[in-house]
């Protein structure tokens, strides 16, 4: 029954996961850094930072798979971007 566990825990975890992540107040210092995390640690054309505002970011991951969109929010989070 462990893997009835798992499979329930991935559907939630799939669920609560975003397909936009807003990034607010970032320097040009820290958009540099994430372009560069993400260059480095997920795969090519699997998001997009679009502009919003002259300082707020809009990370389009809509194309990413969830386990990303989980280490994408832990780096930005672990940053202190979001």
């Amino acid at each position: 029954m462990e893997h009835v566990k798992t499979f329930e825990s991935f559907l939630n975890e799939a669920a609560i996961t975003k397909k936009e992540i807003v990034i607010k107040g970032l320097s040009d210092v820290d958009h540099t850094r994430i372009i560069k995390w993400l260059g480095d640690n997920i795969n090519n054309g699997q998001y997009k930072l679009k502009k919003k505002s002259e300082k707020d970011y809009i990370l389009d991951v809509s194309k990413a798979l969830p386990i990303e969109i989980k280490d994408i929010n832990n780096y930005l989070t672990s940053q202190n971007y979001i």
